[in-house]
């Protein structure tokens, strides 16, 4: 094993296939680097429960995983929280209200479980790709929030991309020191607490594991994959990635159709390629 033993990958778009499987090859590349003794991290925006699917998708049982941009850490094996870092009910409250007058779908996270006003096409959609299932609250949602008072490990809305766009913009200009905003995909604006990132996610793993930043790969195709890509010993955006993420990165890899993360770790990691019985 080379210095580089915690390997932190996106799963959408960057470890997922556009046909939304992980390859055999990635799947045994991940095997082996993990019995070795190395540390593969899921690190994605999606719920705790639906990256618990993602990392067992990725042969992955035990260890952690990183979800909801970093606000949430759990052990595979015995669903410990190992960090949670939820944005409180007033914040997500104001947000929510200012929200409401605008354009897209409003979504809220609260632990596992995902609400929304109304379900439409666009909760379809997310949930068939995401593998979550929405609940249906009947109400506004600051009301929903305020009424219950959730803490919520994040807010999401579907939008067009000028509009996603526009929000990020205006959201960072008014509070960007006081909460953590991106775009997951150029249709999805997310609130999150502050402080919270997948950079400072891999960061906290890394300190627990007493290891440092320096002994971490980091992949990623989208603009809230940039603290990882930053923060990594070497920052690496698939083949696939938008445009800036692959400017901001150290290096490029093959795409996520082309076993990119995987390939990678064979060249950086020290790693044996897999034989496998014929091709996939």
């Amino acid at each position: 094993m080379t210095k580089y033993c915690i390997v932190a990958s996106d799963f959408d778009d960057t470890l997922l296939r556009s046909d939304l499987t992980v390859s055999d090859y990635t799947k045994a590349v991940i095997a082996e680097f993990t019995e070795e003794g190395g540390a593969f991290l899921i690190t994605t925006g999606r719920t705790n429960g639906s990256a618990r699917k993602s990392a067992a998708r990725a042969g992955l049982t035990r260890g952690l995983v990183i979800s909801y941009q970093g606000a949430m850490i759990e052990d595979l094996e015995t669903g410990e929280e190992v960090l949670y870092r939820p944005l409180d009910w007033e914040s997500a409250v104001w947000h929510l209200k200012k929200l409401e007058k605008g354009p897209g779908q409003v979504q809220i996270y609260h632990k596992d479980r995902l609400y929304v006003t109304r379900r439409d096409a666009r909760t379809a959609e997310y949930e068939r790709v995401c593998e979550v299932e929405a609940e249906e609250v009947g109400v506004p949602l600051s009301e929903f929030v305020e009424q219950n008072r959730l803490e919520l490990c994040k807010i999401l809305v579907i939008a067009a991309p000028e509009e996603a766009a526009a929000m990020l913009r205006d959201f960072s200009a008014e509070r960007g020191g006081d909460f953590y905003y991106c775009l997951s995909k150029p249709i999805f604006f997310e609130v999150l607490a502050k402080g919270v990132s997948k950079g400072e996610a891999v960061r906290f793993v890394a300190e627990r594991m007493g290891k440092s930043l320096e002994n971490v790969l980091g992949f990623g195709d989208g603009i809230n994959d940039l603290p990882l890509i930053e923060a990594a010993a070497v920052g690496f955006a698939v083949e696939n990635a938008q445009p800036a993420l692959k400017e901001a990165a150290d290096c490029v890899c093959p795409s996520n159709d082309e076993d990119g993360v995987a390939r990678t770790m064979v060249a950086y990691c020290g790693l044996k390629e897999p034989e496998l019985p014929g091709k996939e």
